[in-house]
């Protein structure tokens, strides 16, 4: 099945057996994971996209992450936010995994960037099943 995220040049597996995974996929799988996330995460905030999720609770008012009771387009704003903070929280982990060799070890630059990555994949997983349009 073709998708339009995969007309938006998403990482495709290759046409061999789809049982097989070649092993170097293996070795570093959280980059395996994030360079194929990732493209799909920019595709999908660049999409068209109809609907977003609104943060509820439970007597089924909209409230932003702060609790505070939100309108429709504030809620909007708020999942954009999030789509954000997810993309550049994979986007420092490619940039940090690429270039951990190449560099000098900054530990505040680091811990700055693994906050960022902690944030963004925390975001993830918090909204992965919202994930849809």
């Amino acid at each position: 099945m073709y998708t339009e995220i995969d007309a938006l040049g998403a990482w495709t597996p290759p046409e061999e057996d789809e049982n097989k995974i070649d092993e170097k996929e293996l070795w570093n799988l959280d980059l395996t994971l994030t360079e194929f996330i990732l493209p799909r995460l920019k595709a999908f905030k660049k999409m068209k996209r109809l609907g977003f999720p609104e943060p509820q609770t439970q007597d089924g008012t909209s409230r932003d992450s702060h609790g505070t009771i939100t309108d429709e387009q504030t809620a909007a704003v708020a999942w954009e936010q999030n789509l954000d903070d997810i993309i550049r929280g994979f986007e420092t982990h490619l940039r940090l995994v690429r270039e951990h060799s190449e560099k000098e070890y900054d530990e505040d630059h680091e811990k700055a960037q693994l906050k960022i990555m902690d944030k963004g994949f925390q975001l993830f997983a918090k909204h992965y099943t919202k994930l849809w349009d």
